[in-house]
């Protein structure tokens, strides 16, 4: 056909579903979509705005990474997670991946602007960017130049102020939608109830077809237990850590718990390793890397772990903690079972956590003084109407501290209220107008107040629902995403109850109620191989799995199990101001005994601790359920560590992923598991180069698997 002759008959095209299809399998290697992807790529394909409800791991990004090939011009994908940005062009084929280009923080200023470049001259097909580049004026213009046909929102409840992860930037998408001369639409998230999706027509300026995928995930065991106290959450979580194969992610509410937790795991034979937001990026990495690999077996984290880790075979998720809401809930315990394999995702609470909760709603609140500081800033700033300023500047020209989200939070509710308009930003500078209040501005920023406070404390409800309810658990989440379920499943703990796994907390020793504390206290100190301070002589004498000494080593664990740790501090400190006890001071204090407490006579010690029954490791939850002895599970999970290692080298020598491996060469290693560099070199795309290049890093990661055939 020469370039002046007339295309095909749209009769006698082929239909848009077999053109997509064609595509699914020539550039990604599927035979056939997932549930729910057909629908949101023949929606998009026939010109609706539409709004996908997919659950973690029902494949979101495969649907606008075909969009992106199939549509004319360049799709831009706008979401807050840097992490998730990267891994997805890490893992794209290489007709996709050379057609890719992100745009965010993490990218060198000079190297940002030639993507930038590129992105106006056509190149790209695919562009990731974060929802605060889209206030940039150079940006906006860079994508006009290449005719934007479809903007994906992923993420998309961050847009709603009344939800659990508002991001003001998101508030913009409308504006650059009309900037970008009004393309097509595609918005995505997996954790938006009712009230939050009817919001988005109004925040997006768009009447969205909205599709549901549903929230179910039957292949993950939904479990809470309410325990007593953080020493019983603490022993039943080295008992879950050690019963469940696999990979596992335990989250935690601080930084210095996730440290504490998988110092405690590593002492106890579990190999663990902690991450959160205040390491250092390198330290970040450098642990992110280790887990994917599979050096290390839990990771104990902070919410800052997970966004965009695409670990296929994590076979448990515990929150040590509740987490704000059961959005979050739902969010973080999805990234289990991702490959479609039976996995745990277990909730522990406490009356403790419970109070915790309220105090954070209360510190999260946001109140008329804050809205009116920073307003008032903004008025003493402004010239003709407008403030040019930054984040950094604004939050000292309101006089008292205030923190960055707090303040973006205030922004964005200022804007929701029409008390201000933001506009493109300057270099490092945010555009804000002031706008004429209105007559009933007191009653917007009450109401907006009243809502969002609303808000937080349904929240805060749901969650306790959640954990308390009577009620089948996947039903329950799915009724508060408005998805209709069944009412009874045989994957959690109310509908499907296991003994034999009940985490309800069993008591380490038995205590020996018939001694004094005070003689038990004095005993312990004098027959110690080491001295120690208060607290950790609390915890060996309460038997806690903190203690710095095994039992066997001392007959006094766990010897007043059946006081509580205030008691315990009492007596000490009684029989420190008696005279028994002396504190020797320097940078690790020590209690040691005087002269008076070596000549007070000890108590018979009591009877040796009789240790809790264990449960055997590795036990599996339910029955047919496959273990890590299974060669499909070991093979995925020989392929996960090929393509993090992939990643690292790829990183290392500064060129695509393709360009080392492509999954189609790792799967087969994977499935065959060679033993040697000729059984190696029988791999399709393993020539002799790659070979001498990369066979012994490959097979070192073999020499692993537990079912390698040299083993």
């Amino acid at each position: 056909m020469t370039a002046d002759s007339p295309g095909p008959r749209a009769e006698d095209r082929p239909p848009v579903v077999e053109v997509a299809r064609a595509a699914l399998r020539e550039l990604f290697g599927h035979a056939e979509f997932r549930a729910g992807q057909e629908a949101v790529v023949r929606a998009v394909l026939a010109g609706s705005d539409v709004l996908a409800l997919m659950p973690t791991g029902a494949g979101k990004s495969l649907c606008y990474q075909l969009l992106a090939m199939l549509l004319d011009g360049c799709t831009l994908v706008i979401s807050p997670l840097l992490a998730l940005m990267k891994d997805q062009l890490d893992s794209l084929p290489e007709r996709v991946y050379e057609r890719t280009t992100i745009l965010n923080s993490l990218v060198e200023r000079e190297e940002l602007v030639g993507r930038q470049a590129a992105v106006a001259q056509g190149r790209y097909k695919l562009v990731y960017a974060t929802p605060e580049r889209l206030r940039q004026r150079p940006f906006i213009d860079a994508l006009r130049q290449a005719r934007i046909s479809l903007v994906v929102v992923d993420e998309a409840h961050c847009v709603s102020l009344w939800g659990h992860d508002f991001r003001p930037d998101y508030l913009f998408v409308r504006q650059a939608l009309e900037l970008l001369d009004e393309p097509r639409l595609l918005a995505m998230t997996a954790t938006a109830p009712p009230a939050i999706q009817q919001e988005l027509d109004e925040r997006f300026g768009r009447s969205l077809v909205t599709l549901t995928t549903g929230v179910v995930r039957p292949n993950l065991r939904l479990e809470a237990s309410v325990i007593g106290d953080r020493e019983a959450k603490m022993r039943t979580l080295i008992d879950v850590c050690k019963a469940e194969p696999g990979s596992g992610i335990v989250y935690v509410n601080s930084r210095e718990q996730a440290e504490q937790l998988a110092l405690l795991l590593r002492r106890r034979g579990v190999n663990a390793a902690h991450y959160h937001a205040g390491m250092e990026r390198a330290d970040r990495e450098q642990a992110q890397n280790a887990y994917m690999l599979d050096r290390v077996r839990v990771m104990v984290a902070t919410s800052a772990f997970g966004m965009g880790v695409d670990k296929s075979n994590v076979r448990f998720v515990v929150h040590f903690n509740p987490p704000r809401s059961l959005e979050a809930y739902v969010q973080e315990s999805g990234r289990a079972g991702r490959d479609g394999r039976p996995a745990r995702c277990i909730l522990f609470a406490s009356q403790g956590d419970r109070s915790n909760l309220r105090r954070w709603i209360r510190e999260d609140r946001l109140d008329v003084g804050l809205l009116r500081r920073v307003y008032t800033a903004l008025r003493r700033i402004a010239v003709g109407g407008y403030a040019l300023t930054s984040a950094d500047g604004l939050a000292r020209e309101c006089g008292t501290p205030v923190q960055e989200k707090d303040l973006r939070a205030a922004l964005g509710v200022l804007e929701r209220v029409e008390l201000l308009r933001r506009h493109l930003d300057l270099p490092r500078t945010m555009v804000l107008e002031l706008v004429s209040a209105p007559p009933d501005a007191a009653a917007r920023v009450a109401d907006a107040l009243t809502r969002w406070q609303q808000a937080q404390d349904q929240r805060f409800e749901d969650l306790l629902g959640y954990i308390a309810t009577a009620r089948c658990r996947h039903w329950f989440v799915a009724r508060h995403f408005g998805v209709q379920a069944e009412s009874h499943c045989a994957m959690c703990d109310v509908c499907c109850p296991d003994p034999a796994r009940d985490t309800a907390a069993t008591p380490l020793v038995q205590s020996a109620r018939d001694v004094r504390p005070a003689d038990v206290i004095l005993d312990c100190v004098r027959t110690l191989p080491f001295q120690v301070g208060r607290r950790k002589l609390v915890f060996i004498l309460r038997g806690s799995v903190q203690s710095p000494i095994a039992p066997e080593r001392c007959a006094r664990f766990g010897a007043l199990a059946h006081l509580s740790t205030a008691q315990v501090e009492r007596e000490i400190e009684r029989l420190v101001g008696a005279g028994y006890l002396a504190r020797r001071e320097g940078e690790l204090p020590t209690l040691q005994l005087t002269d008076a407490g070596r000549l007070k006579p000890p108590e018979p010690a009591p009877a040796a601790p009789v240790r809790a029954r264990e449960r055997p490791a590795g036990q599996a939850y339910s029955p047919g359920r496959a273990t890590d002895s299974s060669q499909d599970v070991e093979a995925e999970a020989l392929f996960e560590r090929l393509r993090a290692w992939r990643r690292l080298r790829a990183e290392e020598e500064s060129v695509p992923p393709y360009v080392v491996f492509h999954d189609k060469a790792l799967r087969e290693i994977a499935r065959l598991r060679p033993c040697g560099h000729a059984a190696l070199a029988q791999i399709p795309g393993l020539g002799p180069a790659k070979l001498a290049k990369y066979g012994d890093s490959i097979l070192e990661l073999i020499s692993g698997s537990p079912l390698n055939p040299s083993r």
